[in-house]
């Protein structure tokens, strides 16, 4: 497993208080890891030590078949804010990394029983599932193959891939970005002692 460090001078400080208030909007009670993780990191980017690249996470499609293209893996970016001042220049500047605008205003962006927890540089999101089989379980929606259910308000799961049975077992599958793409995708994707199999 890679040594990771957030970058502290990133982080958005916040409360319990505030975690509960999320809480009470999505009426789910969050992961004790992750719910540990914004308390301590709420905003950090994350860094692997002794690596510039940037983070990335194997992906597993088998929620539903991958679509043509797909990428295989994700580079991570910023993980989602919980909290940041509305009213501040900066989070004007940077409202697309806050969970709250998210849930409220693009929720065309989001599948149904799911919050946004990390996006990619290209805009696609990490998912934590909040209800049935998904809950707890780690998932990444591509935005570029969204489908949508019958209202046409929300993408259903035909874009998602699996990634980890947990935010822990997210973190301890976080990996550098390969020095050498051709060899790296050479060698072949490695299995994965997950429960792959959940569907939503």
């Amino acid at each position: 497993m890679v040594e990771i460090y957030y970058e502290k001078d990133e982080i958005v400080p916040i409360s319990i208080g505030e975690v509960c208030d999320l809480e009470s909007r999505i009426k789910y009670k969050l992961p004790d890891d992750y719910r540990n993780h914004l308390l301590a990191y709420n905003g950090a980017k994350l860094c692997i030590k002794g690596h510039s690249g940037h983070p990335m996470q194997r992906l597993t499609w088998n929620i539903a078949k991958k679509p043509p293209g797909a990428d295989v893996v994700s580079l991570l970016h910023q993980p989602m804010v919980l909290i940041r001042d509305w009213n501040s220049d900066k989070y004007l500047e940077d409202q697309y990394r806050d969970i709250r605008f998210l849930l409220k205003d693009i929720p065309y962006r989001i599948q149904r029983n799911c919050i946004p927890i990390w996006n990619d540089p290209g805009g696609s999101f990490f998912l934590l599932g909040t209800a049935g089989s998904i809950s707890g379980k780690i998932l990444y929606a591509d935005r570029s193959y969204h489908e949508y259910d019958e209202t046409g308000e929300r993408p259903i799961f035909s874009n998602v891939a699996f990634v980890a049975n947990s935010f822990t077992n997210f973190v301890e599958m976080i990996e550098p970005e390969p020095d050498d793409w051709e060899a790296w995708e050479a060698a072949g994707m490695p299995h994965l002692p997950l429960e792959s199999d959940s569907k939503p």
